[in-house]
């Protein structure tokens, strides 16, 4: 398999507490992401993967949210990428 890298990058990934979206985020940081910021429904699986992302030494952001709520997800979607200027 074709590894890549991601250094100084930063990933946002939506859903990225469980499953496939939690292996995503993970890895991103072991491809080297400055930063991941992911968001999900369960608090308590956010702030266990931000513990597991920073593990491998990547600065890691939760945010909590359903994508089910449009108005919410809109809003997600506005917000700046982590490390970004904006």
């Amino acid at each position: 398999m074709k590894t890549i890298s991601l250094a100084g990058e930063s990933h946002r990934h939506y859903r990225g507490t469980q499953g496939i979206g939690a292996a995503i985020s993970l890895d991103a940081a072991r491809a080297g992401a400055a930063g991941v910021c992911i968001c999900g429904r369960n608090a308590d699986n956010g702030n266990q993967m931000v513990a597991a992302l920073e593990k491998l030494g990547t600065k890691a952001f939760y945010l909590q949210s359903d994508l089910a709520d449009v108005a919410a997800t809109q809003a997600l979607c506005a917000m700046p990428s982590p490390g970004s200027h904006a």
